[in-house]
């Protein structure tokens, strides 16, 4: 877990004393978006993603790519995410997606 994490920035969204939502970015890659199935349908994975960018955008990157479930591809597109491709992986399919 540690190899994972050493090159990625990781934010943490709590509240009150409750981790709610997280979500790292490792170079252009949004990663490991989480949120609360209790704090769901609020805002907070939207906002997470938002803050991100900015990171990005601050570092230069013409680009954020993320790996999408199936599931939940209408939310990054909802986001200004565009589909690029189906990727297999052991976990199963993923989307690609990509913000310029």
């Amino acid at each position: 877990m540690v190899e994972r994490i050493r090159d990625e920035l990781i934010f943490l969204c709590v509240l009150g004393a409750n981790l709610v939502g997280t979500i790292g970015l490792k170079r252009e890659y949004l990663r490991s978006l989480f949120v609360d199935p209790n704090y769901q349908k609020q805002g907070i994975g939207k906002m997470l993603v938002e803050c991100m960018e900015e990171v990005a955008q601050e570092n230069a990157l013409s680009e954020i790519m993320l790996h999408s479930a199936l599931t939940v591809q209408n939310f990054y597109t909802a986001l200004g995410y565009d589909y690029s491709e189906i990727q297999m992986h052991d976990e199963g399919p993923f989307e690609l997606m990509r913000k310029r």
